[in-house]
């Protein structure tokens, strides 16, 4: 598939999209971000899903839709179940053309976070049965699925456009997303039956048969009756009800207590619900919120009700995050991330002892970090009312190269990020001529190794070299190193050459 036809499909996925009032945006698969072996570095690929989300009941379900552009090793929990839920996949990459697509899906534990990892995606390849489904630009519909949670992957396979060369693969894959076991209601029959029949029976009989004798009977025993029973039955009292309305924040792993108290003097009847739902939770005068509730927002209320008094309804929001979180250096978190909400954040404050280490923006609440770290920062994020403390970690990210060998000149020219650039001190290679590995170590302001832009460039290769493995040092003391994480079969990684 050439890069015109990847237009025409992006095009298409468009036009659609304005039919249904389904959003099916690119992004960028996000990679260097991630930490995660092996996958590649993409630009306009996403999973697209789309359906329904009820509400209150009473109120009409509202269209949903989700874009999913990373890949993880955890997937958070979709707070809506989802329903008429279908889903496209889009693909393509800066300086390569998608070649094919492929997509499959995986039905997860109610207690599951943890997604597939590469060798266990990559290993469906292999297996005797049929995992990976091709995929043709079609929209897949999810009702197969219903009352099931569920993960969404996506496997691209690129064809370089300067060496028409394949073989090169990206994954992605969505949250965990339960699909609403009701895909359809239809509540149409009980509107038509009823009227049909009353407005033609009852209204005729009456009139023909009580002209003469009630109008002067019912005029003299009834008006001074209702004015009288009425007001009983219809109260207007109003209980005095106190309870704490301000966002709520609570770490993962946590349960919180809900309380409204009841100042009238009568007794009372509670009932709490979750929103979106009608099984009742709890009937006393408090509620205690599931330790094990995902990451995200929700909204729990109280109705409150007493003979002779209005019901009262007291409404919760609670939000549950993260409490520690882990880095790459060089990569962010967003806010979205840790509450699973995107919340006006305030301000944001790092010790002064990771200040050099951490970057922040309270606008979207964005976490970067800057330099590597062993210890443990703790972030204090400031939404509304609340201070809440974020322990912030670091970890070595994952390195993507590629290397061409040049006879002419004799020399290993290894292309590497420009971030990874500005922070490299020494460089560790195995490089492979003649059926023989060769180890060395370089520090990079001495010859033979020098930088050029994004390349590491290094002579006196006499041997031509086929294959190679790269490691990338922190430190400027090649025997008390740490090195930066890199691909795992990178001794598979053929060298171009020129």
């Amino acid at each position: 598939m050439n890069k015109k036809n990847m237009a025409m499909l992006i095009a298409i996925a468009m036009i659609f999209s304005l039919f249904t009032g389904i959003n099916f945006g690119t992004g960028k698969a996000q990679a260097e971000d991630t930490n995660l072996e092996g996958i590649v570095a993409a630009s306009q690929c996403a999973i697209n899903v789309s359906g329904e989300i009820g509400s209150v009941a009473g109120e009409a379900a509202k269209p949903w839709s989700g874009e999913y552009k990373e890949y993880s090793d955890t997937a958070e929990n979709e707070t809506d179940a989802v329903s008429k839920a279908a889903f496209t996949i889009t693909g393509s990459d800066d300086s390569s053309t998608t070649n094919e697509f492929h997509y499959y899906i995986d039905e997860m534990n109610d207690d599951a976070y943890k997604v597939k990892d590469l060798n266990e995606l990559k290993s469906l390849d292999g297996s005797t049965a049929t995992h990976w489904i091709e995929y043709n630009n079609q929209k897949i519909s999810l009702s197969d699925y219903a009352g099931k949670n569920i993960v969404i992957y996506a496997k691209f396979v690129f064809q370089n456009s300067d060496t028409n060369e394949t073989g090169t693969v990206a994954y992605l894959h969505t949250n965990i997303i339960e699909i609403a076991k009701e895909t359809d209601v239809t509540p149409t029959e009980t509107p038509t039956t009823e009227p049909s029949q009353s407005p033609t029976g009852e209204p005729t009989a009456e009139p023909s048969q009580n002209p003469t004798e009630n109008p002067t009977t019912e005029p003299s025993q009834n008006p001074m009756v209702t004015p009288t029973v009425e007001p009983s039955k219809t109260p207007d009292k109003k209980l005095s009800v106190n309870y704490d309305n301000s966002d709520k924040y609570v770490k993962s792993g946590t349960a919180l207590n809900l309380k409204v108290t009841v100042k009238t003097d009568t007794q009372c009847t509670y009932k709490w619900y979750k929103k979106g739902s009608d099984k009742s939770l709890s009937e006393k005068s408090s509620y205690k919120t599931p330790k094990n509730a995902k990451i995200g927002k929700y909204t729990y209320y109280c109705e409150i009700s007493a003979d002779g008094y209005e019901t009262v309804k007291c409404e919760f929001t609670v939000i549950v995050y993260k409490s520690v979180i882990t880095v790459a250096w060089g990569s962010s978190a967003t806010s979205k991330g840790i509450f699973g909400t995107s919340p006006n954040v305030k301000k944001i404050t790092v010790p002064s002892k990771y200040k050099k280490n951490l970057s922040v923006n309270a606008k979207n609440g964005k976490i970067s970090v800057k330099k590597y770290f062993s210890g443990k920062a703790v972030v204090t994020y400031v939404i509304g009312k609340n201070k809440i403390k974020i322990t912030v970690k670091s970890k070595i990210p994952q390195i993507k190269y590629t290397a061409t060998y040049s006879k002419k000149k004799q020399q290993l020219e290894v292309k590497i990020n420009r971030f990874v650039m500005s922070n490299l001190s020494h460089v560790y290679i195995m490089a492979k001529g003649n059926n023989h590995w060769n180890s060395r170590c370089y520090k990079l302001v001495k010859l033979p190794i020098k930088k050029k832009k994004n390349s590491v460039i290094i002579k006196g290769y006499t041997v031509k070299i086929t294959n190679f493995e790269m490691k990338f040092l922190l430190n400027t003391n090649a025997d008390t190193y740490k090195a930066w994480k890199h691909n795992k079969k990178s001794k598979t990684n053929v060298v171009k050459q020129k």
